[in-house]
């Protein structure tokens, strides 16, 4: 009989209990045959890549949980607040952001994919960190003054490097 075929209940196809004792049984073979395949990705890993490949790799161990040790060992560790960009014109900050991603992608691409959020937003705050508020806002308070065809003029100049 197949599942998509009962359409009634009968003693046939009672639904029975599972006791606590089984469900622990259950659950340790379970975690078995997870570690054991865990073993069996490792070595085909190994027969495809070669034990070169894995040496001063430590080996994971299923029953560790890695996040709980890593916050850990960082919770001592005093994080920068992140800086005021609220004085930075919207149009501004996506670009500054754009920009990041660029940076991201052109030079460091090959880090793998968690890393991407983090490099950009490092990049992204530095820039914000390392600009000065005054000068920013003397800029902005200039270009309002300029005609269209000056602020073209001034990111030529800036492309250019006349």
């Amino acid at each position: 009989m197949k599942i998509n075929e009962i359409t009634e209940f009968n003693e046939q196809t009672k639904i029975f209990e599972i006791s606590e004792l089984e469900l622990n049984e259950y659950n340790e073979q379970t975690k078995i045959f997870e570690k054991e395949q865990f073993n069996i990705q490792t070595d085909h890993y190994i027969d495809e890549y070669g034990e070169e490949c894995i040496k001063g790799i430590q080996a994971t161990d299923p029953d560790i949980d890695y996040n709980k040790l890593l916050e850990e060992r960082v919770k001592h560790v005093k994080h920068e607040p992140l800086p005021d960009d609220s004085f930075i014109e919207e149009e501004d900050k996506v670009n500054l952001a754009k920009a990041a991603t660029f940076k991201y992608e052109t030079e460091f691409k090959y880090y793998p994919y968690p890393m991407n959020e983090v490099i950009i937003e490092k990049l992204y705050y530095e820039c914000i960190r390392n600009l000065n508020k005054e000068d920013y806002l003397r800029e902005k308070e200039e270009l309002k003054n300029k005609s269209v065809i000056e602020k073209q003029l001034m990111k030529l100049d800036k492309l250019t490097g006349l």
